[in-house]
């Protein structure tokens, strides 16, 4: 059961981790800004546009890096939860071995009793022969 879950938890990243590449953030292209000294008024009309494109392009860029950043951070949580769960289902597992060998103790315990009365019982009727 506990292999299930931790094949069901790692089969979600699995599956998720490549979906989430794909929301790549592309960086956008400076614009191409002539010299104040040598460019007429058209040329520094049109720069102007591309220079207010990309300012408002880096702005999302950011943006999508913030959401990027966001989302690794929830993917490390999420994960830490599962680290987690994993945890606390060893310390399960250990505690059931725990059990295991004490039943194993007292099983061989009174297998060394049983032996004994036994072996008493043998020696008290060869005794009383």
């Amino acid at each position: 059961m506990k292999l299930r879950k931790f094949l069901f938890i790692n089969s979600i990243y699995f599956f998720l981790l490549p979906s989430i590449a794909l929301g790549y953030c592309y960086e956008p292209s400076e614009p191409n800004i002539p010299s104040g000294y040598n460019a007429d008024f058209d040329e520094i009309e049109s720069a102007e546009s591309y220079v207010e494109d990309y300012i408002s392009e880096v702005e999302e860029y950011i943006k999508c890096l913030n959401r990027e950043a966001e989302q690794k951070k929830d993917d490390i949580d999420d994960l830490e939860d599962d680290i987690d769960d994993l945890k606390d289902d060893i310390g399960d597992l250990e505690d059931d071995i725990d059990d295991l060998e004490d039943d194993i103790d007292d099983a061989d315990q009174l297998k060394s009793n049983i032996i004994n009365e036994w072996n008493d019982a043998l020696n008290d009727f060869k005794n009383s022969q």
